[in-house]
């Protein structure tokens, strides 16, 4: 039973770190900016993120940083994307998207899967 837990929430988690990508993409290009400065934040935001996440967090980084120093990038992309949504006018899926990705984190803790 906890395996299949386990493999829920490590592919809801995959799910929401590729989701944030694309809501830091859309909040970007919703900003209220001229064309450029739109589509610099559409694609600088989703690098900015995959960069500190591939740095900082992923499973197989060369930095990889420990926990509890991990929550602080894995929380402010996770952040970032809700408030990216939100401003662009999608409350719901904001909220939906901070609900989840907090369930998420906070069984990574429960499931022991912080090394993962």
């Amino acid at each position: 039973m906890v395996h299949k837990l386990r493999a829920g929430n490590a592919a809801i988690r995959f799910t929401l770190e590729v989701s944030a990508l694309a809501a830091l993409g859309y909040g970007g290009w919703s900003a209220p900016a001229g064309a450029l400065p739109r589509l610099l934040l559409a694609i600088g935001a989703p690098v900015v993120a995959a960069t500190l996440w591939g740095t900082l967090v992923a499973p197989k980084a060369a930095n990889r940083l420990a926990d509890p120093w991990r929550l602080g990038p894995e929380i402010a992309v996770f952040s970032s994307a809700s408030l990216a949504l939100l401003l662009a006018g999608r409350a719901a899926l904001a909220i939906s998207f901070g609900v989840i990705a907090s369930v998420s984190l906070a069984l990574t803790f429960v499931l022991d899967q912080r090394d993962t």
